[in-house]
């Protein structure tokens, strides 16, 4: 009787440890709470965004404050976790047309600058045909309040980012039009007016889409500009400051990030559908194999790991990659009471440190602009014309590494961690 009595509590004891969660650490909740922050709030930056594909005649703010209401009504109405839903949104038909063709092409390529520079009379046509375009991006960019508004979940609806880079690149059409037409004032004026404004948006960017769209904007601006004075189009440009720790921060991205993971694991806990759709598991299983808290406590460390890194200097950075010492040890794969969990962090991790490259990268490209714009110096004339030789500046990923010059290419470099997107540390020149 004895040996039953014990036997029971034995299992009683094990089940209750089986299916307890652990509370959320300081730091996870923490993060998981500033992930929320902006549902609920107002943003006339990211209502414009999310209509900026309205047709002509409508107002781009209009239609995103509309659209987005239908959308969280629809988010509210769904009752069962886990299962992604579909927004229908704005009707193709009625969608502003989203330029397309070769004159879209990427400034890093020299034939791309000038086939724009021979093209004069199909960049006018352009503008003048997206005209609506272009001024809803000029719009946007005026903008001060941008944040993200939706949930982060794995099924939210995204803005159409798409408009917004070709927005910038029919802005840089008016720059090369305006110098076509000996306007070089206005021409600069409007290019380093864009510089200023998608930085602003750089520095405002929650998400890492948001990030990453804006840097590319960017980096169109900066190669643009950097053809232009090679080019002897103009001369006596303004030199650009180097990234602000604002700028290139991923702090709101990551926990945003880390958010979705948040609300994922939140919708898995107790799911009778965990295993398979219209599946009825017991959630007293689901629980036993997943615990919510635990899988979000072991999850943080990676986030947490990816933002400290963001800090570090581009040569601390190379450093820490180099020594493939980034991640730290996550729990072993047969934990008994978070089976499940760990699983699910190990398949669902996902490289972030590309984006962190991508802000060193970009203040790579700012520091080579600065070089070439530098009137003062030896190895570069006034209008731009490289005399062939390195130039003794230093690569912020190695204080030991000067730039080279890839002459086959015709470009200024920095060599850097990723070697397939080289042209994001290098800058067009004419040798």
């Amino acid at each position: 009787m004895k040996l039953a009595i014990l036997l029971i509590t034995f299992l009683v004891l094990l089940g209750t440890l089986v299916l307890i969660d652990d509370d959320l650490d300081p730091a996870p909740a923490e993060w998981a709470s500033l992930a929320m922050e902006n549902v609920g709030r107002e943003s006339d930056a990211f209502y414009f965004l999310f209509g900026i594909m309205a047709q002509e005649s409508e107002e781009p703010i209009v239609v995103g404050k509309h659209l987005f209401g239908n959308y969280r009504k629809q988010e509210e109405k769904l009752t069962v976790p886990y299962r992604p839903f579909q927004f229908n949104g704005y009707p193709v038909n009625k969608q502003l047309r989203l330029p397309q063709g070769d004159l879209y092409c990427r400034l890093a390529k020299d034939s791309c600058f000038n086939r724009l520079v021979g093209a004069v009379d199909l960049i006018s046509n352009e503008l003048e045909k997206h005209s609506v375009l272009l001024k809803r991006y000029q719009e946007f960019l005026s903008y001060d309040d941008f944040r993200t508004l939706t949930k982060p979940t794995l099924y939210e609806a995204l803005p159409r980012y798409e408009y917004l880079e070709k927005g910038n690149r029919l802005n840089g059409f008016l720059v090369i039009k305006n110098l076509s037409n000996g306007q070089e004032q206005a021409a600069v004026d409007i290019l380093y007016a864009d510089i200023v404004r998608v930085r602003q948006l750089l520095r405002k960017a929650d998400t890492f889409l948001a990030k990453m769209v804006s840097a590319s904007m960017l980096v169109n601006d900066l190669d643009l500009l950097a053809n232009l004075y090679a080019g002897g189009s103009i001369e006596n440009a303004s030199r650009l400051p180097e990234l602000t720790m604002d700028e290139r921060s991923l702090y709101r991205p990551i926990i945003r990030e880390f958010g979705m993971d948040v609300n994922l694991y939140k919708d898995i806990d107790a799911n009778p559908e965990v295993f398979r759709e219209g599946g009825k598991s017991p959630p007293w299983i689901v629980r036993a194999l997943f615990k919510p808290n635990m899988t979000i406590n072991s999850a943080f460390s990676d986030y947490d790991a990816v933002y400290r890194l963001s800090l570090k200097s581009p040569s601390e950075f190379r450093k820490e990659i180099a020594a493939q010492n980034v991640f730290p040890e996550t729990e072993t794969l047969f934990n008994i009471r978070n089976f499940m969990g760990t699983l699910v962090i190990r398949a669902g991790r996902r490289d972030l440190t590309k984006h962190i490259i991508s802000m060193h990268d970009l203040d790579c490209k700012i520091r080579l602009i600065n070089f070439a714009l530098s009137s003062d110096n030896e190895h570069w004339s006034r209008k731009g014309y490289f005399d062939g030789t390195a130039p003794a500046i230093r690569n912020p990923y190695n204080q030991e590494q000067t730039a080279y010059i890839d002459k086959e290419a015709r470009k200024l470099c920095f060599s850097g961690p990723d070697k397939r997107r080289k042209d994001n540390r290098c800058i067009n020149i004419k040798i």
